[in-house]
C-alpha cells in the first residue's frame, strides 16, 4: 500500500505469524533453495537455535543405552580383517544387506580407533551427524516451497521429533539414507528449475548411494522420475534422458541382489512384520511421532520418574486419544496443504507461490509424504510385509513440510497461532514418552548389576532368543563370569539346579523376549522352587524388556514354599516339529528333548531348523540334533548354512569324514565368503583335534564376534560344560 512503513524483519523463527509467506525473488548467485545468502542473521541465528536444541535432544543419553540385537549385529564385526570380511559377515546374519553405509561406517570406525575411541556411543555419532545435516536441507526446502514461517516450524518439527531423535541415537542405516534422501530432493529441485549438468549429476549420484544403502530407495527415485517427467515435459527429450538414467541407476542393484534375493528371510520368518492395524497405518502415514501407536516395540510406556505413580499412568492412558488427535491435526493440515497446492497448479491461484516452479515443489513434498507408504501397502498386500516406520523415514520429513506449510497457509493469524500451539503441544507429550524411556534392551543395566554384585565363581545363563547370548555378551563389558547359552527356560532351569548342585555359588539368568513371546515366568519360578532353589528377580525395561534373576540354592530351613514341578506351557507347537522331524508326536523323551531347545516361536524353515539342531546338540540331544540338520539341508539343499551346522553336528558325534564331506559343500556353496573363516578351527576341532590350537582360532574369531555354536566352545575347553543328561537321542 503506498505510503506505508517497511516493517523491520523480525528474528523469530515464526516471523511470518500474521502474514502471508514473503518469497522475494533472487538470482541464483543470492538464493539457493531458499536461504537468502544476503539476509544470513535473519535466517541462520533462528536456525542455529533449532539445530542447538536438536543437538541437545539428541545428545541426552547417546552413551548410556545398550546395542539393541539390530545395532549389534552391524557393530560386533568391526575388527574383521578386512572391509570385505566385515561386509560378508554382515551378508551371513543379512542376505539383504546392501554395502554402502557399511563401508562409511566401517570408516567411521576405523577413524575413531585412529583416535582411541570407539564403542556404540562414537558410531551412533555418524547417525547424529547425518540427521542434524538434514536440518538445514529441510529448512532449504520447505523455505523454498512454503516461505519462511513453514521452513521453521517444519524444521522445529524434526528437532523435537522422538523418532528422528531415535533414528539420530541409533547405528542403524536410517539417518544416513534419510540425509541422502533429502539431498537428492534438493539437489532435483535445482536441478529442474535451472536445468544444470552439475545438479543432474548430483542428484544421480546421490541416488545411486541411496539405492546402494537401503533398495527400499528404488520408490522414492520412481517418484522423483514421475516428477522430471512432469516438470519437464516441454522438453521431452531431457526429460526422458534424466528419467531414464535414474531408472537405470536403480537396476544396478540387481548386480549385487541376484543371488542374495533368494537367501533372504522367508515370509513365514518375518512374523512379526504384519500388515498393520489402521490406526498404527495412519500414524505412519501422517504422524510418525505418535510414538505409542507408530513403534510400540520402542516405546513401551514409560514417563518421567519424578511423577507420582497416579499421574504417571493418566500420562501413559492419554496417549491413546492423544495419538489420535495428533493423527487428526497432521491429516487435515495435510489436506489443507494438498488443496492448497491443487488449486495453485489447476485454478491458476499462484499469489502464495511467487518463485517459479515453487507450487511443483510443493506438489513433489506432498507425493514424497504419502506415496511412499502406499507403495509399500500394496506390497505387502501382492508380496509380503515390507511396512516398518524406518523404510519411509524421509516421508516423515517431507510431512513435517507439508504440515507446517498447511498451518503457514490458514489465512487468521489468531487460528495459526493456536495450530502451532496445539502442534507444540503434542510434541511436548510425545517427547514425555520417549526422552525418559528406555528404547533398548538394556543389557548393560543388567551387566552393571551383576558386576557389582556377583562373586568369583559365578555363572550367568542367557535364554529367550536364539541371539540373545551373543547380544548380551557383546554389551557385557568388564563382567567377569563365565556367560553360558540357555536355549529354553526350561533348560535355563535345569542348567541352574545342576551348577549349584556342584558349587554354592549363585547362578544369574538373563531373560529377554524380545519380539517372541515366552513362556510364563510364573511356571519358570515354580519350577526353581520345585528344585530347591531360591530367587530375587529384576526388570529392565526396553524392547518387550529383559528380566534378570539371581538363583541360589535354598537352605534346608528355608522359606521359599517347596512346590511341585510343573510342564512349562510354550507357544511352540512340539507335535507338529517332531512330527516333521519323523517322530512319534506322543513320544516323551523327544517332546522333553524339544522343550529344552526351544520355548518360542518356531517357524518350520531352514534357518530355524538349524538353530535348532545347534540348540539340540548344546543340551546333548545327538541324533535329534543330526536329523533337525538333515530337515534344514533337505528344506533347501543350496544353502551353505544348514550344511555348515552339519558339519559341526557330525564333527561332535566323531564321524570326522562325513563332518569334512559335509563341510567341503558349505564351502563350496558358500557364495558369501563366511565359512571359510572356519576351515582353520574346523581341521583344530575335528580333523586334526587339537584343542589349544581350537582355542587360539575361537580366540580370533571372537575377536570380531563370528557365530560360533556353543558346542565348539566347548569341544575346544574354552567354555565349560554343564553337565548334560548321560543318556542322549
Amino acid at each position: 500500500m503506498a505510503g506505508r512503513l517497511r516493517e523491520v524483519p523480525k528474528t523469530c523463527i515464526f516471523d511470518s505469524i500474521g502474514r502471508q509467506p514473503d518469497h522475494n525473488r533472487m538470482n541464483d548467485d543470492l538464493k539457493i533453495g531458499g536461504l537468502d545468502l544476503r539476509g544470513g542473521c535473519r535466517t541462520l541465528l533462528p536456525l542455529g537455535a533449532v539445530m542447538a536444541l536438536a543437538l541437545a535432544l539428541r545428545m541426552y543419553r547417546l552413551g548410556e543405552q545398550s546395542a539393541w540385537v539390530d545395532e549389534f549385529q552391524i557393530a560386533s564385526n568391526f575388527d574383521a580383517p578386512t572391509l570385505s570380511t566385515y561386509i560378508s559377515l554382515g551378508r551371513f546374519r543379512a542376505r539383504d544387506t546392501f554395502p554402502l553405509y557399511y563401508i562409511v561406517l566401517y570408516y567411521w570406525n576405523w577413524i575413531g580407533a585412529c583416535f582411541g575411541v570407539n564403542g556404540p556411543c562414537f558410531l551412533r555419532s555418524l547417525a547424529l551427524l547425518c540427521n542434524m545435516a538434514s536440518i538445514p536441507l529441510l529448512y532449504a526446502l520447505t523455505r523454498s516451497f512454503f516461505g519462511r514461517t513453514a521452513a521453521g516450524l517444519a524444521v522445529l518439527c524434526f528437532a523435537l521429533s522422538p523418532m528422528q531423535i531415535w533414528y539420530a541415537q541409533s547405528i542403524h542405516v536410517t539417518a544416513f539414507w534419510q540425509l541422502l534422501a533429502m539431498v537428492s530432493l534438493f539437489g532435483l529441485h535445482r536441478a529442474v528449475c535451472t536445468r544444470r549438468m552439475g545438479w543432474w549429476l548430483l542428484v544421480s549420484a546421490i541416488n545411486l548411494m541411496m539405492v546402494w544403502t537401503q533398495p527400499f530407495a528404488v520408490f522414492l527415485v520412481g517418484i522423483e522420475g514421475l516428477y522430471i517427467l512432469w516438470r519437464l515435459r516441454a522438453h521431452f527429450r531431457e526429460a526422458i534422458a534424466w528419467t531414464g538414467l535414474q531408472f537405470l541407476l536403480c537396476l544396478s542393484i540387481f548386480a549385487w541382489m541376484w543371488r542374495a534375493f533368494r537367501d533372504v528371510q522367508k515370509p513365514e520368518e518375518d512374523f512379526t512384520y504384519l500388515l498393520p492395524s489402521l490406526k498404527s497405518f495412519l500414524a505412519d502415514w501422517f504422524a510418525d511421532d505418535a510414538v505409542m501407536t507408530n513403534d510400540p516395540f520402542v516405546f513401551q510406556g514409560q514417563t518421567w520418574a519424578f511423577l507420582s505413580n497416579p499421574a504417571q499412568q493418566a500420562v501413559l492412558d492419554a496417549h491413546v486419544w492423544i495419538d489420535w488427535a495428533l493423527i487428526a491435526f497432521s491429516g487435515f493440515c495435510i489436506a489443507y496443504c494438498a488443496c492448497v497446492v491443487a488449486h495453485a497448479l489447476w485454478k491458476g491461484g499462484q499469489e502464495r507461490f511467487r518463485p517459479p516452479g515453487a507450487a511443483h515443489g510443493a506438489a513433489l513434498i506432498l507425493a514424497v509424504a504419502l506415496c511412499p507408504l502406499l507403495i509399500h501397502l500394496f506390497v505387502t498386500v501382492a508380496w509380503r510385509p515390507i511396512i516398518l516406520p524406518r523404510f519411509t523415514s524421509y516421508s516423515a520429513l517431507a510431512a513435517y513440510a507439508a504440515v507446517a506449510g498447511g498451518i503457514a497457509f490458514i489465512p487468521w493469524q489468531t487460528i495459526r497461532k493456536g495450530a502451532i500451539g496445539l502442534l507444540m503441544f503434542f510434541y511436548a507429550y510425545q517427547l514425555s514418552l520417549a526422552l525418559p524411556a528406555v528404547q533398548r534392551t538394556d543389557y548393560g543395566a543388567a551387566a552393571r548389576i551383576m558386576t557389582a554384585e556377583a562373586k568369583p565363581g559365578d555363572t550367568v545363563l542367557v535364554a529367550g532368543t536364539f541371539i540373545s547370548w551373543e547380544a548380551f555378551r557383546y554389551n557385557a563389558g568388564s563382567l567377569s563370569c563365565e556367560i553360558l547359552p540357555a536355549y529354553s527356560l526350561t533348560a535355563a532351569c535345569d542348567k541352574a539346579a545342576r551348577l549349584l548342585a556342584e558349587n554354592d555359588h549363585a547362578v544369574w539368568t538373563v531373560i529377554e523376549p524380545f519380539v517372541f513371546t515366552l513362556p510364563p515366568l510364573e511356571q519358570f519360578e515354580q519350577n526353581l522352587a520345585a528344585h530347591g532353589l531360591s530367587w530375587t528377580r529384576r526388570h529392565f525395561p526396553g524392547m518387550n524388556g529383559l528380566y534378570l534373576y539371581r538363583i541360589v540354592s535354598d537352605p534346608e530351613d528355608g522359606t521359599m514354599p517347596k512346590t511341585a514341578p510343573v510342564e512349562i506351557v510354550a507357544v511352540t507347537d512340539y507335535a507338529d516339529m517332531l512330527r516333521d522331524l519323523g517322530y512319534d508326536p506322543r513320544d516323551p523323551d523327544a517332546e522333553r528333548a524339544l522343550r529344552k531347545a526351544w520355548d518360542v516361536e518356531f517357524v518350520p524353515t531352514t534357518f530355524y531348523y538349524s538353530m535348532l539342531a545347534l540348540h539340540l546338540a548344546a543340551e546333548g540331544y545327538w541324533d535329534m540334533a543330526l536329523r533337525a540338520a538333515e530337515r534344514a539341508v533337505a528344506l533347501d539343499e543350496q544353502l551353505a548354512f544348514p550344511r555348515f551346522v552339519r558339519a559341526v553336528i557330525l564333527g561332535e558325534r566323531g564321524e570326522t569324514e562325513a563332518a569334512q564331506t559335509e563341510f567341503n559343500q558349505a564351502l563350496a556353496l558358500d557364495w558369501i565368503g563366511y565359512v571359510r573363516l572356519y576351515e582353520p578351527l574346523f581341521a583344530a576341532l575335528y580333523w586334526e583335534k587339537n584343542p589349544s590350537r581350537a582355542r587360539e582360532c575361537i580366540e580370533e574369531l571372537d575377536r570380531f564376534h563370528v557365530f560360533m555354536p556353543y558346542v565348539c566352545y566347548v569341544r575346544a575347553g574354552a567354555m565349560k560344560a554343564v553337565p548334560v543328561r548321560s543318556a542322549s537321542r
